[in-house]
C-alpha cells in the first residue's frame, strides 16, 4: 500500500474515531451504560482511586426546653469513610490482514470500511465482556462445569453454565483458563475454545482434548485472574453483598458498608418480593429509582400482572413489550447480560464508573503510548497491521446499602 494511502487512512481513522465517538458507541443504546454515572475520583495515586463513602448517620441532636438551654448535646459527624478502589484494564487488539488491504488499496473508502468493520466488532466484544463483569461479583470466574471426564467439557445446565454460553460470554477462539477457585490453570491453561455448544440440556465447551472436571472448577478469560486474585472489575453481584469486602473496606469491621440480599432460594419472582426488597432499601433511608433483571423475570413480571390488567377493548390491549416493566414509580429494565436468577434496585447516583480520564472508554494505545500519527503498526514476523484499545474502568458505590439484590430466582 503506497505511503500517501497509508497515510490518507490513518488520518481518516483518527478523525473518525476520536474519544467522542469512542465514548458515543461504548454507551449508547444499553440501559446499564446509560444509567451509571462516569465519575473521575479526586485522588488518584497511579492505578488507585480513592473515593469518600458514607457508612451512617451522626449524633449531636439535642431537644431543648422553649427557653433555651446550656446543656446542648456533643457534637457528633456523620459515619464516613474512604473507599481505595484499583482501577481495571481491559485490552482489546485489532489486525489486517495485509492482503485484504492489498486487494482494496485502489479504494481508500473499502480500506477503511474494512477497518471500521473490525474496529466497531472489537469495542463491542470489549462491551460485552464488560457488561459481562458489571452482573457479577468480580472474581473473574464466568461458568461452572459439570463432574465428567470428556473433551466436550459440560457446564451447568442452570446458573452461570449455560447462560455463559447464551449470553455470548465464551465463544470459539476466546482463550481461556479452566481451574478451581485457588488454582486457575489446573486444569487448561491459555488455550482456545474450539467449539461451543448452545444447549439447554447439554451445554459444553470443547478444546480437542480429554479432561476431567468437577463443580469445583470454573473457566475465566486467560489470565484474568491468578488463582483467587481477580483482574476484573466489580459487579452488581459483591457491590450489594452483605458479607464480601469491598472498596477494602469489609461489614464486618464497618457495620454501614453492605448491601441488601433477599435470597428467593429457587422460587419464582412475585410482585411481593420485588416490594419488601423496595422496602428494606427504603428501611435504610434511600428510595430505590431503578430496577434491573434479566428478560426471563421480566417475561415472568408481565406474566404475573397481564390477568390482573383489564382493557377497554381488544384494540386497545398492551401486552409488554419483554424488555421494561413498572413497579409503583419505578421502572425495572431488562438486560441481556443480567443473569436469570438475579434481580436488582438502586439508587443510580449511589452507583458508578470510575474512570482515570472520567470516561471509563477505550483509547488507542497507539495514540497514548506511542506514534500519535498512527493507529495500526506491522507486527513483526506476521503479515498483519496491529492495533489496540485499551480501558481502564472500576464499578463503585459511595452508598453500599442503598443497593439490593434480590438472588438465586427459579
Amino acid at each position: 500500500m503506497a505511503v500517501g494511502t497509508r497515510a490518507s487512512i490513518e488520518t481518516g481513522l483518527m478523525q473518525v474515531w476520536t474519544a467522542k465517538e469512542f465514548i458515543k458507541q461504548y454507551y449508547a443504546e444499553d440501559p446499564l451504560y446509560e444509567k451509571l454515572k462516569r465519575r473521575k475520583p479526586e485522588i488518584q495515586i497511579g492505578l488507585e482511586a480513592l473515593t469518600p463513602i458514607w457508612t451512617g448517620r451522626g449524633g449531636g441532636i439535642s431537644m431543648v426546653p422553649s427557653t433555651g438551654s446550656s446543656e446542648l448535646n456533643e457534637a457528633s459527624p456523620q459515619a464516613v469513610n474512604r473507599a481505595k478502589w484499583e482501577y481495571k484494564r481491559q485490552w482489546g487488539v485489532i489486525e489486517l490482514d495485509t492482503a485484504g488491504i492489498e486487494e482494496s488499496k485502489e479504494s481508500r473508502l473499502a480500506v477503511m470500511s474494512q477497518a471500521d468493520l473490525e474496529i466497531e466488532g472489537k469495542l463491542s466484544d470489549m462491551k460485552k465482556q464488560y457488561t459481562r463483569q458489571f452482573f457479577g461479583d468480580g472474581t473473574a470466574l464466568i461458568a461452572q462445569f459439570e463432574a465428567a471426564t470428556s473433551k466436550k467439557l459440560k457446564l451447568l445446565k442452570t446458573g452461570l453454565g449455560y447462560q455463559a454460553i447464551r449470553n455470548g460470554w465464551l465463544v470459539p477462539g476466546q482463550v481461556v483458563d479452566i481451574g478451581t477457585k485457588a488454582s486457575s490453570k489446573s486444569i487448561i491453561a491459555k488455550k482456545p475454545i474450539v467449539s461451543v455448544n448452545e444447549s439447554e440440556t447439554e451445554p459444553y465447551l470443547e478444546f480437542g482434548e480429554e479432561k476431567t472436571t468437577t463443580e469445583e472448577h470454573y473457566v475465566s478469560i486467560a489470565n484474568a485472574r491468578l488463582n483467587e486474585t481477580s483482574y476484573e472489575t466489580n459487579g452488581l453481584r459483591n457491590l450489594t453483598s452483605e458479607t464480601t469486602t469491598l472498596g477494602g473496606l469489609a461489614p464486618a469491621t464497618v457495620p454501614g458498608w453492605k448491601g441488601v440480599v433477599e435470597e428467593a432460594k429457587k422460587t419464582p419472582i412475585t410482585r411481593q418480593k420485588v416490594i419488601k426488597l423496595r422496602r428494606r432499601l427504603r428501611q435504610k433511608g434511600e428510595v430505590p429509582d431503578w430496577g434491573v433483571t434479566s428478560l426471563k423475570q421480566i417475561e415472568a413480571l408481565e406474566n404475573e400482572s397481564y390477568t390482573q390488567v383489564r382493557f377497554q377493548s381488544v384494540n386497545d390491549q398492551n401486552t409488554g413489550d419483554g424488555t421494561m416493566i413498572k413497579v409503583g414509580n419505578m421502572p425495572v429494565e431488562s438486560h441481556q447480560d443480567c443473569p436469570d436468577e438475579d434481580f436488582y434496585e438502586l439508587v443510580t447516583k449511589h452507583t458508578f464508573l470510575l474512570g482515570r480520564d472520567g470516561s471509563g472508554a477505550p483509547k488507542w494505545v497507539t495514540n497514548e503510548y506511542g506514534d500519535s500519527s498512527q493507529v495500526f503498526v506491522w507486527r513483526q514476523g506476521t503479515t498483519y497491521l496491529i492495533s489496540a484499545l485499551e480501558v481502564f474502568c472500576e464499578m463503585a458505590t459511595d452508598r453500599r446499602n442503598s443497593l439490593g439484590r434480590i438472588s438465586e430466582l427459579a
